[in-house]
């Protein structure tokens, strides 16, 4: 049984039941002999089908359970939201609270 073989093409769901994506691929942490992070690619996990390219990165202690499908303890909507007021960054590069990012 390999467990990075197992994990790929696995849907993964976030706590508030949203697709985020599919596994496709496995970070390891070799000192400690683990699962490091899942590499979450956006878009369908079908054998021909082709994501967005969008990569998410889950790290192992955000996984709550493996099964059929990776349930994680991440909110997809919450990193986007994480994104946009990243964006949102006035001519000198402050965010709209005035923190340097």
């Amino acid at each position: 049984m390999n467990i990075a073989e197992d994990l790929l093409g696995k849907e993964v769901i976030d706590d508030s039941g949203i697709v985020m994506g599919v596994v496709k691929d496995v970070t390891w942490d070799f000192e400690n002999n683990r699962i490091e992070s899942l590499v979450v690619e956006k878009g369908g996990g079908g054998f021909l089908s082709f994501g967005s390219g969008e990569k998410t990165f889950v790290s192992y202690e955000n996984i709550h359970s493996i099964g059929d499908k990776v349930l994680v303890n991440i909110k997809v909507s919450q990193s986007t939201e994480n994104k946009e007021k990243e964006e949102e960054k006035d001519e000198f590069g402050l965010n709209r609270i005035g923190l340097r990012l």
